[in-house]
């Protein structure tokens, strides 16, 4: 789906074994479209670079992916690893808001 006019998701298809999704280059600009993605629950691997919502959100991105997509297990955001702290990060920033 990389470097397309996609901008939002009209219905998110259930695909079982979906783990990795690279959304670059296309013009996703809100965080309420990843959630629609937690259909996706193999997915493992997202993939926003140059998005307008990847260039918004900066070093928060992965936080906000963690938290639009709680109890997803990934291993890369935007070609990042993953880790713990993330995760703790996300949920210091849910409590927050």
């Amino acid at each position: 789906m990389r470097n397309n006019d996609l901008n939002e998701f009209d219905e998110v298809p259930i695909l079982p074994r979906l783990e990795h999704l690279n959304l670059r280059e296309t013009k996703i600009e809100s965080i309420l479209e990843i959630v629609k993605l937690k259909t996706l629950h193999s997915l493992q691997r997202l993939n926003l670079l140059q998005t307008p919502l990847s260039d918004e959100k900066a070093d928060g991105i992965k936080k906000e992916v963690l938290l639009a997509i709680e109890g997803h297990k990934f291993k890369l955001i935007n070609k990042d690893e993953v880790l713990k702290e993330d995760y703790e990060d996300s949920v210091a920033l849910k409590e927050q808001r």
